[in-house]
């Protein structure tokens, strides 16, 4: 029991060392590492977090790299839809802009929402900056059909049925999915980038 107890409190200061506020996550801290270490292990914690869906190129399309939060992987061959990451070694900053993609099962059809977001890494001697942010639905459909997109919202100010053409309860768990999967991210990172570097000496 007390295993727990502990645990639980560990995660909560993760969380709670995060300023979030509209769908935007934002954690400064301080680690012992240098600019380079903490470059190399976001590179090796970027690399480990998002997987391409596919290297399949499907009408000149690169098939994007989606991150569920769960370590699924989710196929999307779309033109429109691609992740991009910008890399720039030399001034501690890298940006990711991912996907993520829900469904929902109301009105006895499957309903598939994907939301963007960008996460921005900066960096030098012993601190770093993480920033997850620009989170909005760009793909909403129900079989054959294009459904609203929902923009992310807090409960109280999310939009009703007759904006969204979803069940409120239906439209909190789609909220909720997606902050956790956001903060899984978020949590992710910082618990990765305080462990050790990985040596590769002596191999």
């Amino acid at each position: 029991m007390k295993k727990i107890i502990l645990t639980n409190s560990a995660i909560l200061l993760i969380v709670l060392g995060f300023a979030q506020a509209n769908f935007k996550w934002e954690k400064i801290d301080s680690v012992a590492k240098t600019k380079a270490q903490i470059y190399s292990d976001t590179k090796m914690f970027i690399a480990e977090t998002w997987k391409a869906a596919s290297s399949t190129i499907n009408k000149g399309a690169i098939a994007s790299i989606i991150f569920t939060g769960k370590g699924e992987i989710v196929k999307n061959l779309s033109a429109e839809k691609h992740s991009i990451q910008n890399d720039d070694k030399d001034n501690g900053a890298i940006l990711v802009k991912g996907e993520m993609e829900f469904s929902s099962d109301f009105m006895m059809n499957s309903h598939i929402y994907r939301y963007s977001y960008d996460v921005k890494f900066l960096m030098k001697d012993n601190k770093y900056k993480m920033t997850i942010e620009n989170v909005h639905c760009n793909y909403a459909r129900c079989v054959n059909i294009d459904w609203p997109l929902i923009e992310p919202c807090e409960d109280v100010d999310c939009p009703g049925f007759s904006e969204t053409s979803m069940p409120s309860n239906k439209l909190i768990e789609l909220m909720t999915s997606l902050k956790e999967n956001l903060q899984n991210i978020a949590n992710s990172y910082v618990a990765y980038i305080k462990t050790p570097s990985a040596s590769n000496g002596d191999w």
